[in-house]
């Protein structure tokens, strides 16, 4: 499974119309490899696998979990928010970390900031919601506190009930295996 560095790769077709085909046309590229994402550094690299081996991250990683992919590529990793484990979807075109109402009940949030305002995904469909607080969103060994959620109605997509968006990527180097399934993070220093 040797890969070529011709920079052309082969486009399954859907029926999706354009924004489906959008969205596959990237999930095709980036599981050919390994996606650096460094959003500090304003740096997104697509490193090649060799030989169907994963490349690994050139830094060290401060945590890594099990990454699944669902529907078109999307990356799903398990945080565990106020103590409970919880599937995320990782969208970087979200651009504010959202939760369904269904799993707000269930965490009993109940540290509303006052703040209401409309969550915006790769698709262009705004969600309105209200933003909340949480008390800590543990990814690995990663544990945050006082992290900002939008919560509404509904994801309006698979079933994961929280997304992280761009305001979750942006204070970290990540790096999504797609061959080996593993997300790492990067220390906050590095």
């Amino acid at each position: 499974m040797e890969r070529t560095q011709s920079g052309r790769a082969p486009l399954l077709r859907h029926g999706r119309g354009a924004a489906g085909l959008r969205r596959r046309v990237g999930a095709d590229l980036l599981r050919q490899g390994e996606l650096e994402v460094d959003l500090p550094g304003r740096r997104v690299v697509i490193h090649r696998t060799s030989n169907c081996r994963p490349a690994s991250p050139p830094w060290p990683s401060a945590a890594n979990v099990i990454m699944e992919t669902r529907g078109i590529g999307a990356p799903v990793i398990t945080v565990r928010v106020n103590g409970q484990s919880v599937r995320a979807r990782i969208q970087s075109g979200n651009n504010a970390s959202t939760m369904s109402e269904a799993l707000a009940n269930r965490l009993a949030l109940r540290t509303p900031t006052g703040r209401e305002g409309s969550t915006y995904g790769s698709d262009s469909i705004g969600q309105r919601g209200r933003e909340y607080r949480l008390d800590e969103m543990a990814v690995g060994g990663e544990v945050l506190r006082n992290q900002l959620v939008f919560v509404t109605a509904d994801l309006g997509g698979p079933k994961e009930e929280l997304i992280l968006g761009e305001n979750w990527l942006r204070h970290r180097k990540v790096w999504f295996s797609f061959t080996n399934r593993r997300l790492y993070m990067a220390r906050p220093a590095d």
